[in-house]
């Protein structure tokens, strides 16, 4: 995974430029290694496959990269609150 700002390198020889405010581009998502001490943006369909070959290649299928923890708990947040799972609460 690329820690280099709006580049992310996917591994397949061609880098993909990010740029959130540019017209027409897919959403990425924000994903961390820990232990790679890493930190990337990946687009939005490409974010399984990624996250799934940087733990193959780098922690023998370990579950090790993930999708932004604050971000995967917001999202659970909002789907839960979409399904009226919170409600009562």
């Amino acid at each position: 995974m690329a820690t280099d700002g709006d580049t992310t390198d996917t591994g397949d020889g061609e880098g993909d430029d990010n740029h959130a405010g540019d017209a027409g581009d897919e959403p990425s998502v924000p994903i961390v290694c820990t232990e790679c001490d890493t930190r990337t943006r990946v687009p939005l369909s490409k974010v399984g496959d990624l996250v799934d070959r940087h733990n193959d290649t780098r922690h023998d299928g370990e579950s090790v990269a993930q999708v932004d923890p604050a971000l995967a708990d917001r999202i659970a947040d909002l789907v839960a609150e979409d399904m009226g799972l919170l409600e009562g609460e």
